[in-house]
């Protein structure tokens, strides 16, 4: 965190830390690296999710004390493979959609995109 002059505290929006669950699967954390009124895209380090699999989602947001949570549904995965054998690291992304997701959970969201400049007020 930085400070200005003016006493105010600027916070870096990405990546911020979430937490996952499902029936099926492990508790498991990720950083979101992009957030939108629809949903997240996720950076997931080894876990591998299922697309169409819904999952708990619980996070909170940068500028925000208190956490939201949500259920969320596995869209799409983009796996990367760096190097030539086995032993490398895979990179596993995952974008998430929001499952009816609350008008106060929706406010919030709105109201972090607004703060840090991704969306304007006329585009809402």
């Amino acid at each position: 965190m930085n400070t200005n002059d003016g006493g105010v505290v600027k916070v870096k929006p990405y990546p911020f830390e979430a937490s996952f669950e499902s029936a099926q699967q492990q508790k498991f954390v990720g950083e979101v690296l992009k957030l939108t009124l629809k949903g997240f895209i996720v950076d997931l380090k080894k876990t591998v999710v299922v697309v169409g699999r819904n999952y708990q989602v619980r996070f909170v947001l940068p500028t925000k004390r208190f956490p939201l949570e949500f259920t969320a549904k596995v869209i799409k995965t983009y796996d990367q493979f760096r190097g030539k054998t086995e032993s490398n690291k895979v990179d596993h992304l995952a974008e998430f959609h929001f499952v009816k997701p609350s008008e106060g959970n929706l406010t919030e969201i709105k109201s972090f995109l607004l703060k840090i400049g991704q969306i304007s007020r006329e585009r809402l």
